[in-house]
């Protein structure tokens, strides 16, 4: 399976670690392009779908009774952003306040994670026309280390969009994929102007690993098998691990299941 996916290449899907231990980064960073500072709060804080750690229930469901005392004391530190939101909206019960003590590069980080789930949305659209391995007219090909353009016969590979300042879709086939994609999510041409809107870029449809290797062993725990390999920068192993292992390369965050043990990001 290795020298298969070395040969013939995977889609280039943003793993799950991108979408937190909640699968939601994504629709917190919607809301944060969209100005709705409540919307983030009542998603970071609150209940929303459920999908969260069950030692979670009680505080998010202090979030909906507004009881100042969990909210204050409640949020252990491994929640960070938690955490600072909630003692903000205590002290000063203003939305974007309590936002905005996350930190820039945490809500860089989810609008960016926004833009990785526009782009997994292309990108299993592609998949799904059998076109992943297809050069299409109008494609964007882009050197698969670099991101720049780069024609086919030089190495390209056909892009898909992560979506940004600066956007630039594909024509042909892909464009009318880009273009069914943003307007599904109904991406509003203000939030281009947001502080928060991260640059577009082309990315690779698929990638191909390098340097494959494969042992067996035993350790304390039983025996184990060892993957070796070498990605291209921002490929994701753990898409490769799902190809190995026969779980799913690709579904919606939404889907998701949490880890209470991991932290917010």
């Amino acid at each position: 399976m290795l020298e298969r996916i070395e040969n013939e290449g995977l889609p280039a899907f943003y793993g799950p670690q991108r979408f937190g231990y909640r699968q939601n980064n994504h629709r917190l960073g919607a809301a944060l392009l969209n100005g709705s500072w409540q919307a983030v709060l009542d998603e970071l804080l609150g209940p929303s779908d459920s999908n969260h750690p069950a030692n979670q229930t009680a505080l998010r469901e202090a979030w909906v009774r507004q009881d100042e005392h969990v909210l204050r004391s409640g949020w252990p530190s491994s929640q960070r952003f938690e955490m600072l939101a909630a003692r903000k909206w205590v002290k000063y019960r203003d939305p974007e306040k309590a936002v905005r003590a996350g930190g820039r590069t945490t809500l860089n980080f989810l609008t960016s994670a926004f833009s990785s789930f526009l782009f997994n949305q292309i990108l299993e659209e592609r998949c799904r026309l059998g076109l992943l391995h297809v050069d299409e007219p109008g494609d964007l090909t882009v050197d698969p280390l670099k991101k720049t353009p780069l024609p086919v016969a030089d190495g390209g590979l056909p892009s898909a969009l992560f979506w940004g300042q600066g956007a630039e879709l594909a024509d042909g086939v892909q464009g009318e994929i880009e273009a069914r994609v943003l307007a599904k999510y109904q991406i509003d041409p203000s939030w281009l102007e947001s502080t928060w809107v991260p640059r577009a870029e082309r990315r690779p449809s698929r990638f191909h690993l390098s340097d494959p290797g494969v042992e067996g062993g035993f350790d304390e725990h039983g025996g184990y098998i060892e993957l070796r390999f070498t990605l291209p920068r921002g490929m994701f192993a753990t898409v490769v691990a799902a190809e190995i292992l026969g779980t799913p390369t690709q579904s919606s965050p939404d889907d998701g299941q949490s880890n209470p043990n991991e932290p917010s990001m």
